[in-house]
């Protein structure tokens, strides 16, 4: 079975094929309107769907949620290692109350009390 890529540029593009007997042929085409044409009527493009502006949106929402949830697991996981470091643990529980789980920690220098109650 024969292989077939192609890489296409602004002014030109890279066809290669690759023969069933392991025979390399290269060949770089001018990007031009009948060049495009007759690749269509030969069947090497294959449809391309674009995104609606609804599902565009709603990947974009979805790109800013995961590297807001990336990021705070990150410094949730630098946070104990750093008191890991000193001999501390905070214990399990949800990332949306671990400032508070910290918080609570007896650390030295500070209240034992819980916060904000112990700050002045």
């Amino acid at each position: 079975m024969d292989h077939f890529g192609i890489d296409v540029h602004k002014k030109e593009g890279q066809l290669c094929l690759l023969a069933e007997a392991g025979e390399l042929t290269e060949r770089r085409i001018g990007t031009e309107e009948r060049c495009f044409a007759e690749s269509c009527l030969l069947g090497a493009y294959r449809p391309v769907h674009g995104l609606s502006d609804t599902q565009r949106h709603v990947r974009a929402r979805l790109t800013v949620r995961d590297t807001r949830v990336r990021t705070r697991t990150w410094y949730i996981s630098l946070i104990r290692a750093l008191l890991r470091q000193r001999g501390l643990s905070v214990p399990a529980g949800s990332a949306e109350a671990f400032p508070w789980r910290v918080l609570a920690r007896p650390l030295p220098g500070r209240c034992a009390r819980r916060w904000p109650r112990c700050w002045p």
